[in-house]
């Protein structure tokens, strides 16, 4: 009877770890097949099917544009061509993609490619779609890679990927004070 007891604990132990690493693991399981640019791959899931995945809440700069090769280079470092990451989707992406966010790691330590970019400065919040995701911990790396001056916000010729497509970029640099500043101040709500 005692012996029942143990077995009894030893596998509740060993469900219950089963189910936090299922709950707290992301998405789903994929291989990454291409990286289009600083913010699109193609991957391919558990059923074969291959997805053109845009990577959501986030804008990089385009290939053509000045730091669109750096975003790019820095997004296949992530997730290199034939790895196995982590797709957590989160609807259409538009353009015949989907839109979704992919981790690199293993349980428990899985890092967002995404929040990464924004982070290091590769690339920037878009305030558009960011309500699909963690709203706050985007803001606050994007508020720190502002403040720390990290990517294209050392850059004061930098235009917003947005802008760029849409031939619209600023023909004036941006002081970098006054960048700082804006940084400072920024708001969460208003992305």
């Amino acid at each position: 009877m005692r012996h029942l007891g143990k077995i009894i604990a030893i596998s509740l132990i060993l469900i219950a770890g089963n189910w936090v690493r299922m709950s707290t693991t992301p998405g789903e399981q994929v291989r990454i097949v291409s990286i289009t640019d600083g913010d699109t791959v193609r991957l391919i899931n558990k059923n074969g099917e291959e997805l053109r995945v845009r990577l959501a809440c986030i804008d990089a700069p385009e290939s053509g544009a000045s730091h669109g090769s750096t975003a790019t280079s820095r997004l296949a470092q992530l997730t290199p061509v034939g790895s196995v990451v982590r797709f957590k989707d989160l609807g259409s992406g538009g353009f015949g993609r989907r839109a979704g966010e992919l981790y690199t790691g293993v349980w428990p330590m899985y890092i967002s490619a995404n929040r990464t970019l924004v982070a290091e400065g590769k690339a920037i919040v878009y305030p558009q779609y960011v309500k699909k995701c963690n709203r706050l911990a985007y803001w606050w790396d994007e508020k720190w890679a502002r403040l720390s001056r990290r990517g294209v916000h050392a850059d004061s010729n930098f235009c917003q990927p947005w802008l760029y497509r849409r031939g619209e970029c600023p023909t004036e640099p941006r002081w970098a004070f006054v960048s700082w500043i804006e940084a400072l101040f920024m708001n969460p709500w208003t992305l």
